[in-house]
């Protein structure tokens, strides 16, 4: 049996739709998404289909690869998901990425997707360089 995931027209197939399922609906803690053997479409939307795939991989393999170029995706899809390991993945690679041009931005995004630690610290730095930050 294969899961199909619909992202913006795209569909892509998992198998093992079991072990998809048992663990989503552990991570996500809601009962709905515990699938029956009849159901063979679940659509899911307003998830980025790259940070779906790698979020998918990690259900299975228990790595990810945060860069520059996904973060932005990934996080808000973590959090969807409620998969706090890889939010925390992410908000540390931010922390690291604070520098003055980007803390401002970091601090909103932070800010919009309930990542206090990283709000907090995105504060503190800009508290810090605030010279840095406003020039």
């Amino acid at each position: 049996m294969l899961l199909h995931c619909y992202f913006t027209g795209t569909k892509i197939a998992y198998s093992n739709i079991r072990s998809l399922t048992v663990y989503c609906a552990d991570c996500v803690n809601i009962s709905v998404l515990s699938l029956h053997s009849w159901c063979v479409q679940v659509a899911i939307r307003d998830v980025d289909e790259a940070a779906m795939e790698l979020l998918v991989d990690f259900c299975y393999t228990s790595t990810v690869v945060v860069e520059e170029s996904n973060v932005q995706t990934l996080l808000p899809a973590a959090c969807l998901l409620q998969l706090a390991e890889i939010q925390d993945v992410c908000c540390e690679f931010l922390q690291k990425q604070l520098d003055p041009s980007n803390c401002l931005g970091i601090r909103a995004f932070a800010d919009t997707h309930a990542c206090r630690d990283l709000l907090r610290k995105a504060d503190k730095y800009t508290q810090q360089h605030f010279t840095s930050v406003c020039f």
